[in-house]
Parts: structure tokens; C-alpha cells; sequence
């Protein structure tokens, strides 16, 4: 009996504080009122709306000292409470026979369910919104391009014009987040392994606080350190976001993503940004944006279809401007990203698109631009701007997006 007293003298010290913490059963008008945004937070919202399990959606808090998740709101595809650790096991989840959701269905070109949707419409007082967030998962490592990946999307849509964007990317690219995406061989520097938790070793790392806090914690086996989702906006026109995720292929491993508290709000970005005032000026009429640390520049060369060269004037001007920049701000790097319309197999559009980077490339190349400088990939038909039922759509949707860093 004298042998319990003495264990947890060894054990309590290096874990005194609380677990994770996970209160479902939340109104989703509090969490996004009281956990999601901040005093000042520069938004008017309104017209809440969950749909998912009443007990996939709550809010979180733990009393880590060496980890940097202490509060938010979390959005599960299984049971928001499952995800307090500590992480003994390789493969918790739950079927919870929820419906699961279209968007998230186009996103993951796979069957979804149990998807959990918190969503509202928004005017933002400032020029930019942003979030930070954290997204884990059971499916991490086993499953890394197995094909099943569970998927999350924040769709943010200006509701004057209907165009939609997935705020939910891989830093400085267009590549949604997943398991896929971010894990300990890709895109490494974004992700975490969370490891077993010994209980019969509790201070098997007693080293290294950071990684014990976390298998305390958290059961979820890996996750992504604090992203932030933003974007450039238009103050006082009113904008819809919905923070969607869902079980895909199958529902056996569970996934979350969590919200930091407070964190959602509009800002005021200066526009003296000198890359962005140089586009700016020598592309007045043409989509300029902000993703993450890189700015990017829209452009609709006149591509026809099945065609990844153009002998257009006016294109050649542009990519003549192209050069220019690059050639002022010799600093700058640049990133070719290549867009198709949906006619044509999806294996053909990806090439297709990665060809149309090539060209634009090899062509900035032949204008003395080094090629250490430059990029290129392909997203062939899997992030449309506008519908491809019309032709003036696909005209849209053919085009290359130039991301300057």
C-alpha cells in the first residue's frame, strides 16, 4: 500500500497541472462571441450557424508550460472530449453517422462524413482578416498518401460577388492542409510528433518538456504548430466564413482543428508595401492579393484551351512587366503557378497546367531572370475561381498566378 503514496510523489511533480481541457455543449454564438473573436476584433458578425454532432464542437483550455495551445474552440470529426491526451494510442476515432459535406467533398475528391461546420457572415471595419488555428490529426503517421486523408477548409466568400477562397493552405502555396501535406517528411518545419505516452515511464523525456507536454495533452498522434489563415478583404462589405471539417474515405480515424482564442479579427494593413505598390502600379488592372509572406499576382494570359504557349501581344507585355519587377527588386522570388478550366482528364489538365508554368518560366529565363529565382507547378483543374459550366468561366480559370516572395 506504502508503494502508491511513493509513485505518485515521482509522478505528480512532473505533471501537475491539468490535462487538455474540452467543454462541448456550447451555444456556437457564445464560442464564436466569447472564444473565437476578441474585444476591438474590428467585425460585426452575425447569422451563426452549426451543423454537425452536438458534441463534435466545444471549446478547450490547458495549463501546459511548455507548449504554446492554452485556449480556443475545437471543431472534431469524432468527440471533441476524445481529444485530451495523454496520447496512449495510435488510433482513436468514432463513427458518429453524420452527413458529411459537399465543399469538403470537392476538396478532398472523396466521400465525407461526420463533418462538423461552424459558419457566419461578417463585415470586416479593416482591409485584412486573420485566425490562428491548428490542425491534428489520428490519421498522422500511418496514413501519410494512403488516399483517405481527412479534410478541413475555411471558405471565405465575398457574398456581392459569390467568389470563394480555401483560406485553409500550406504556407506561401495553394496546397490545401492535410496529413498529405504537412507531416514529418513534407513541409516538415510546420509539423509536431506527438508521441506515446509511457505510463509505466512517465519521465521517459524528462529532458524535454515540450515534447511530454504534448503527449499529455493531446491523443492525436501529430499536428501543425499555430498557422494563420488571412486575407485581404474590402472594409464594410460583408463576407461569409465556413470552418468545415470532416472524416473523408473512411470514419474510423479522427481529426480536429483548433482555433486560437481571440484570435479572429481585421486589421488595418498599410499598403506602403513596397512589393505590393510596385505590382500595383505596373498592373493597375489586374487582382493583386496577400498569402501569408508572399503577394500574388493574378493573371488571365490568353491561353486556349489544350494550349500552354500564347503568342499574344498583350501577354508578352505582361510578362515583359514580369520582368521588369524582377529585374528592380532583385531580391524578389517568384513562383509560377499554372491553372487549368476542367475540360480534359484530370491527369492531361495537371499537365497541361505544369506546362503553362514551364513556358512562362523558361520564358523569363530567356530574359536573363536566374533561374534560381524561379519556380513553377501545376494545380491543373483543382482550384477553379469561377464556374467551369460557361465558357467565359473557363476562360477564367485558365491562367497562371505569379506568388512573389
Amino acid at each position: 500500500m506504502r508503494s502508491v503514496p511513493l509513485f505518485l510523489c515521482f509522478f505528480l511533480p512532473l505533471f501537475s497541472v491539468a490535462q487538455l481541457e474540452v467543454t462541448p455543449g456550447i451555444s456556437p454564438s457564445a464560442l464564436v462571441w466569447k472564444d473565437l473573436i476578441g474585444q476591438n476584433s474590428g467585425l460585426k458578425i452575425i447569422n451563426i450557424k452549426y451543423k454537425g454532432a452536438p458534441y463534435s464542437i466545444g471549446k478547450f483550455r490547458t495549463e501546459a508550460e511548455h507548449i504554446d495551445i492554452n485556449k480556443g474552440i475545437i471543431l472534431s470529426t469524432g468527440y471533441a472530449k476524445a481529444a485530451a491526451g495523454p496520447n496512449n494510442s495510435e488510433g482513436v476515432g468514432a463513427y458518429l453517422h453524420m452527413p458529411g459535406d459537399r465543399q469538403l467533398v470537392r476538396l478532398a475528391n472523396n466521400v465525407t462524413m461526420d463533418a462538423c461546420v461552424l459558419e457566419f457572415d461578417f463585415v470586416p471595419k479593416y482591409n485584412r482578416i486573420e485566425f490562428e488555428f491548428v490542425f491534428a490529426s489520428e490519421e498522422y503517421l500511418e496514413f501519410i498518401n494512403k488516399g483517405v486523408n481527412d479534410v478541413f477548409g475555411f471558405f471565405l466568400t465575398e457574398l456581392n460577388t459569390r467568389k470563394t477562397i480555401n483560406l485553409a493552405v500550406v504556407p506561401n502555396t495553394q496546397d490545401v492542409i492535410s496529413v498529405d501535406n504537412i507531416n514529418h517528411k513534407k513541409n516538415s518545419e510546420y509539423f509536431i510528433k506527438n508521441e506515446l505516452w509511457n505510463l509505466n515511464a512517465p519521465n521517459i523525456n524528462e529532458g524535454n518538456h515540450e515534447v511530454n507536454e504534448y503527449a499529455y495533452n493531446f491523443q492525436f498522434d501529430g499536428l501543425t504548430k499555430w498557422l494563420t489563415a488571412s486575407a485581404d478583404v474590402k472594409p464594410n462589405v460583408a463576407y461569409h466564413l465556413k470552418i468545415a471539417i470532416a472524416d473523408a474515405g473512411d470514419g474510423i480515424y479522427d481529426s480536429a482543428v483548433f482555433l486560437k482564442s481571440n484570435s479572429f479579427h481585421a486589421e488595418d494593413k498599410e499598403e506602403e508595401n513596397g512589393t505590393k505598390v510596385a505590382i500595383q502600379e505596373l498592373f493597375s488592372d489586374e487582382k493583386v492579393s496577400v498569402r501569408e509572406d508572399s503577394v500574388v499576382l493574378e493573371l488571365h494570359l490568353n491561353f486556349e484551351t489544350d494550349k500552354y504557349e500564347s503568342e499574344d501581344p498583350e501577354d508578352l507585355n505582361k510578362l515583359i512587366q514580369i520582368t521588369t519587377l524582377l529585374t528592380q527588386h532583385e531580391g524578389l522570388k517568384l513562383k509560377i503557378e499554372g491553372h487549368t478550366d476542367n475540360v480534359g482528364e484530370e491527369l492531361y489538365n495537371q499537365n497541361l497546367s505544369m506546362n503553362r508554368s514551364n513556358y512562362v518560366m523558361n520564358w523569363l529565363q530567356t530574359q536573363g531572370i536566374d533561374g534560381e529565382r524561379l519556380s513553377a507547378q501545376g494545380f491543373g483543374d483543382s482550384i477553379p475561381i469561377e464556374s467551369n459550366d460557361t465558357e467565359e468561366g473557363r476562360e477564367q480559370n485558365r491562367r497562371v498566378e505569379f506568388v512573389f516572395y
